[in-house]
């Protein structure tokens, strides 16, 4: 990735809860996300992600818990990742390109204990139900995960997350087998803030 020339400085190295945080301190009403006509700020991305944090934590999940998303891109997987990474969780990105062995390996492969679903999905889902052997909690996306986020406090919890800590599990589309899985901590990612206020998120 080539850096904008309009790059003012480099910000210390930091997590993805914190970066959220961060963001929602200094610029609450500039937008972080712009989907299918929905814009979402950095203070609503970062009381969002507080309430998934909240309601993850109600499922079960702890501090290096897998959570596994199957769905095409939408804003919705930001808040997600933000909040798992708020209770140090692991999210865990299903390639929705995947064939349905694929996807049941990748997902017992990290043992996730929930699953968020895009409702191209369910039907998918569905039928491998019986295979998911870690799945304790399946969340369709939509109005079910709406409910279900929303039924939690926008208060940030707060934990402890350090730079060494896996923020994210990622399967490769396999050409020789089943995906390879690799993890991610926020470690060898650097974080660029831009004066146009452009996040880049480069693997280094």
């Amino acid at each position: 990735m080539i850096e904008s020339a309009s790059s003012a400085c480099t910000e210390p190295a930091e997590t993805l809860a914190d970066l959220v945080r961060r963001l929602a301190r200094q610029s609450p009403g500039a937008v972080a996300l712009a989907y299918d006509g929905r814009e979402t700020t950095y203070c609503e991305l970062d009381n969002l992600s507080n309430r998934v944090a909240q309601a993850l934590i109600a499922a079960g999940i702890r501090s290096g818990s897998r959570v596994a998303i199957l769905d095409k891109n939408t804003d919705v997987f930001f808040q997600i990742v933000s909040g798992a990474s708020k209770v140090d969780a692991v999210l865990v990105p299903i390639n929705a390109r995947l064939a349905p062995p694929e996807i049941v390996f990748a997902i017992n492969d990290a043992e996730a204990e929930v699953l968020f679903v895009g409702e191209g999905f369910i039907a998918i889902v569905s039928s491998l139900r019986e295979q998911l052997r870690t799945v304790r909690h399946i969340v369709v996306l939509g109005s079910e995960y709406e409910r279900w986020r929303d039924g939690h406090p926008a208060d940030d919890l707060e934990c402890t997350v350090s730079l060494d800590s896996i923020c994210l599990q990622l399967y490769t589309s396999g050409t020789t087998g089943f995906p390879k899985g690799s993890t991610h901590a926020p470690k060898f990612y650097l974080v660029t803030t831009t004066r146009t206020r452009q996040v880049a998120m480069v693997d280094t």
